[in-house]
């Protein structure tokens, strides 16, 4: 891709999903996605939050290709005071005074790069090129998870390491059979292998519980501002965040509509999606570096 760009050809704004009257629906809570009884194969989040991670990589590979960076101002302390400033006194004869400095404003600057190793299976020219409802149908086996099943015939069977099959009698009593089951899976209760258990076993794990709808407006908010930073066509950087502002706060609902802050939180979210995470934030000051 050429480096020539002056705005961002594979990432736009995103409009407000949801009703015609604006209401963005709820996904919090909402149950897991089951993909078939017999399998036992399911998606353990709400669709959204894989679109959103997905957006976000696509974010992250064209910042890439335009060798775009992140970037905060940091005050950075001095090893010794350093002299800024002589001022004498009017009187005669006096010595005057020296002023010093203890702190300097530098950039902590990270180039943007994604570890695509991290990304096996993801076909990342295509998560850069494509939408993601097209995307999604051919790459969603990268995120199911396996369900608890029955399994009623031996035929069956999948040998695995990570598979255990246990001899249930029907005719005993729910409670002691419980119990006899409880005490087989012990060892996943205790010890070393309590360590390697996972909440998901899909490829890929979403970590925590992601707000959707913030994740949405701060990726607006970043792709706005990069589009200025290709070419600000005149404004200075207070007339973007006002003009940001204008057309992302009515997706705010008057929470948090410092613009600038905003971009200081999607900073870590993105650095976290080019190591293959989401959501983990990974902080500027870890990788970058003062400028």
């Amino acid at each position: 891709m050429s480096t020539n760009m002056k705005y961002l050809r594979y990432n736009k704004p995103k409009k407000l999903r949801g009703s015609i009257t604006g209401k963005q629906k709820n996904i919090i809570g909402l149950k897991p996605v089951l993909k078939g009884k017999e399998s036992g194969l399911f998606i353990d989040r709400p669709i959204q939050v894989y679109r959103c991670w997905f957006e976000y990589l696509k974010l992250c590979l064209e910042m890439e290709d335009l060798g775009l960076s992140l970037e905060k101002m940091e005050r950075v302390k001095f090893d010794k005071k350093k002299i800024v400033g002589f001022n004498q006194y009017l009187t005669e004869g006096s010595t005057g005074i020296t002023r010093f400095r203890r702190y300097e404003e530098k950039s902590r600057i990270w180039k943007v790069k994604v570890k695509r190793k991290k990304y096996d299976g993801w076909d990342l020219d295509k998560v850069l090129t494509q939408s993601f409802d097209n995307w999604w149908n051919p790459h969603s086996h990268l995120f199911e998870t396996k369900k608890t099943i029955e399994i009623k015939s031996p035929d069956k069977w999948i040998k695995k390491p990570y598979y255990r099959y246990i001899r249930v009698d029907t005719r005993k009593r729910y409670e002691d059979t419980r119990s006899e089951i409880d005490d087989l899976m012990s060892d996943l209760r205790k010890g070393e292998k309590k360590k390697e258990l996972k909440t998901s076993t899909s490829k890929f794990s979403v970590i925590g519980k992601p707000r959707v709808d913030t994740l949405e407006v701060n990726r607006n908010i970043m792709v706005r501002f990069k589009n200025w930073e290709l070419d600000n066509k005149g404004k200075s950087r207070k007339q973007i965040l006002d003009e940001i502002l204008e057309k992302e706060k009515g997706r705010m609902g008057g929470l948090n509509t410092d613009i600038t802050r905003r971009m200081l939180l999607t900073c870590p979210i993105l650095i976290g999606v080019c190591n293959g995470e989401f959501v983990k934030e990974i902080k500027l000051e870890e990788v970058g570096k003062l400028y």
